[in-house]
């Protein structure tokens, strides 16, 4: 498809172009996909306890609060990688740091908040999100032993998006799989009780997971404090927010933070419609959504891509630039797709068989992957698509296209589905695949066939180049 827009192609993308391409994505995509599965292996280990079923579902059940939350603070930590990529483009170091120091403070505040509350507001957090009955006090330990670590979680992701801000993702990658590497490892102590440690369960798998956050935190900081830093974090300079630092980041951030508050509120009512299901039904969804969360590593490490090259080109000035950088990474998360679909389709019922010893579990999900395998292409083309647009200040068709699909194939058509007694872990993740290619859709749409889209760096009103 040849694509209409008002920014001329004058820009022909380089070998230089497609290095930069790999040295920014590749260490992303790594990450992202060891972090995975690091998380299969913390619902295996889970699924091989006395209480498989009710431990996976208490877990899942507990993480949709908890998601909620992280997603929506998450979207300011892209307009922290957009303001500093623009400002990599423009060359300056001093608001680079500006920004840095501004988004740290800021994290740390709504970080510390949300952790407050939602260690406080567990019981009626969880209950909202379907965890009852037997779920209910196994659900509400979990995810206060989480929220815990809840403040560490954002620090350490505003460090890695001030890294990718200015093209660095490998630092991200080594942090985040050292940290994943103890997770599981206390996972193994403290989900069985081995060597001398409690036998803890779900509870231990929260532990583990809260004090691995420690670990990545502590790392990034480690980083960012080395005087050889590209993007060093001084603490003896002002934290005071301006807007040139947090107003940039907050540009982009509040409407994808918009975004997600809809997204994830559609995203916990379609939980709590899932969790009308019989137990089974619900580990054997959930252990489709862990595989299909695998599918999102290779758009979600394009967007980085298209995020930084967007972000720093128009700080550059050259908006034609961005879209030929964009249309190549996008090129590439194609392959991406075509590969991980394949791959889906051959190994899902071999791989849902890790998760669960039991056959009904392991049957119901594998029949059910198949949906999962063919709205891999419509994620991708959402993730890589909206880091460009975001970044190019066109916040609004990524919000549009979340809204208009998560309330009508993950809460309308399965509310009606629960209605008409046809609900089961097959239609579930059939409308979890509308919802993904709905948004696809819409996002390549805006970016292929609007004639008014043009890469334009948002401006903060009244910006100021003094802190």
């Amino acid at each position: 498809m040849t694509p209409s827009s008002s920014v001329k192609q004058t820009y022909r993308v380089t070998p230089a172009d497609r290095r930069s391409f790999w040295f920014i994505m590749l260490p992303a995509l790594i990450e992202g996909i060891l972090l995975v599965m690091f998380g299969m292996i913390d619902t295996l280990m889970l699924g091989n306890t006395a209480d498989s079923a009710v431990n996976i579902a208490s877990v899942s059940l507990a993480n949709t609060p908890h998601q909620f939350v992280l997603c929506v603070l998450n979207a300011f930590a892209i307009g922290t990688t957009t303001a500093i990529a623009f400002y990599t483009g423009q060359n300056d170091a001093r608001r680079i740091s500006a920004a840095a120091r501004q988004s740290f403070l800021f994290m740390f505040i709504a970080g510390t908040t949300t952790a407050v509350l939602g260690i406080l507001f567990a019981s009626p957090i969880v209950t909202f999100a379907g965890a009852t009955g037997e779920l209910h006090d196994t659900a509400v330990l979990y995810f206060r032993i989480i929220m815990a670590g809840f403040p560490l979680e954002m620090l350490t992701i505003t460090a890695t998006a001030c890294m990718r801000g200015i093209g660095i993702t490998k630092v991200a990658m080594i942090y985040n799989i050292i940290a994943s590497a103890a997770n599981v490892l206390g996972n193994y102590l403290l989900i069985y009780g081995k060597f001398g440690f409690p036998e803890m369960g779900a509870a231990g798998a929260a532990l583990s997971t809260t004090l691995s956050k420690c670990i990545s935190f502590s790392i990034a900081l480690w980083y960012m404090l080395r005087i050889d830093s590209p993007i060093r974090l001084h603490f003896r300079e002002s934290f005071r927010f301006t807007r040139d630092g947090l107003g940039r980041v907050c540009s982009v951030g509040i409407t994808a933070a918009l975004e997600q508050v809809i997204l994830q509120g559609g995203n916990m009512i379609a939980v709590k419609i899932i969790a009308t299901m019989e137990t089974a039904s619900i580990a054997a969804f959930n252990i489709c959504g862990s595989i299909n969360g695998l599918s999102w590593k290779p758009g979600g490490a394009c967007q980085v891509a298209t995020t930084t090259f967007t972000g720093r080109d128009l700080g550059e000035g050259r908006p034609d630039k961005a879209k030929a950088r964009s249309l190549m990474v996008y090129r590439y998360s194609l392959y991406f797709s075509a590969f991980m679909t394949l791959f889906i389709i051959l190994f899902r019922v071999p791989i849902a068989s890790f998760f669960s010893p039991e056959k009904e579990i392991v049957t119901l999900a594998g029949a059910a992957m198949i949906f999962d395998a063919v709205s891999v292409v419509g994620i991708t083309t959402h993730l890589t698509l909206s880091g460009a647009l975001r970044s190019a200040g066109d916040t609004k068709y990524p919000l549009i296209a979340s809204m208009i699909s998560i309330w009508t194939a993950r809460v309308m058509i399965a509310t009606l589905l629960l209605r008409m007694g046809a609900l089961n872990v097959m239609t579930a993740r059939l409308c979890v695949a509308i919802d993904q290619l709905i948004r696809g859709t819409i996002v390549g749409a805006r970016f292929f066939l609007s004639k008014k889209w043009t890469p334009k760096p948002p401006e903060p009103k009244g910006a100021s180049a003094h802190e």
